[in-house]
């Protein structure tokens, strides 16, 4: 169903609405059609779409590797986003490409630091394998790094962070380097740091797929664009995530 609260599918409903309410001779029918038109045009814009994400993506900086880390209690967290249908690969399920650019970057930084690798993501569409265990097998196979500890439960972002603490618990993990997708960071470490207070756990930002739409020309920053679109609803997607956080789970208080 949230199909119908982003773009384009809010555009949609909002120029059908528009559409109905004209043949019925009511002129607010017409400034419905006008604001989904300008709003079509302001989130598959670049240079909205890049406005957008910017308030997400710039509030923790990449994490600086060359930096002395003791491997002792300290491990790298890795965050899946959905698994995908594979017809190439005699249609088994595989990592999306979002969990496959995390799954990339955390195996860089076991080679950076050699901190150990846990993976979280369950079952989300009712397949046979989690996204936990196909992270493992990723990382195995194509990266030769045996794993620390799987979460294969969580279907959320704040499960992930409440079912993270007794995996962290069980194999004496007091501090995560947590690797997402820089926009989807705040939201996160937001989540984590709420599951994490008075467990005496540290969550540390170790953000990577940075987003930068914008071209030379300002033009062409203006023109519609299909990945300008797919930003703004990755954006519009983590906004409302954050304020429902804040609105039904506020932060605990020391």
């Amino acid at each position: 169903m949230q199909i119908w609260f982003f773009p384009p599918g809010l555009i949609l409903i909002l120029m059908l609405a528009g559409f109905i309410l004209s043949w019925c001779k009511i002129p607010f029918g017409k400034i419905l059609i006008g604001g989904a038109y300008i709003l079509f045009w302001l989130f598959s814009s670049p240079l909205f779409a890049q406005f957008l994400i910017n308030g997400l993506q710039t509030q923790y900086i990449p994490v600086q590797t060359t930096l002395p880390i003791d491997p002792t209690g300290t491990a790298i967290v890795v965050l899946g986003s959905g698994i995908e249908r594979a017809p190439e690969y005699t249609s088994k399920d595989v990592v999306s490409e979002k969990t496959m650019e995390r799954v990339n970057y955390a195996a860089y930084l076991n080679k950076q630091t050699h901190l150990p690798i846990i993976v979280s993501g369950g079952n989300r569409d009712n397949i046979a394998r989690s996204e936990a265990v196909l992270m493992r097998e990723m990382l195995e196979e194509s990266y030769g790094i045996n794993v620390k500890a799987l979460e294969p439960h969580s279907t959320s972002t704040e499960e992930q962070g409440q079912l993270m603490v007794p995996v962290l618990k069980a194999n004496n993990i007091h501090t995560v380097y947590l690797v997402t997708n820089a926009w989807h960071m705040p939201r996160s470490i937001y989540a984590f740091q709420n599951a994490f207070q008075g467990q005496d756990l540290t969550v540390i930002a170790a953000p990577m797929g940075f987003i930068d739409l914008k071209a030379d020309s300002f033009i062409i920053n203006l023109l519609p664009s299909i990945n300008a679109l797919k930003t703004s609803v990755y954006a519009l997607h983590e906004y409302i995530g954050i304020t429902w956080y804040h609105l039904y789970h506020p932060a605990k208080s020391a």
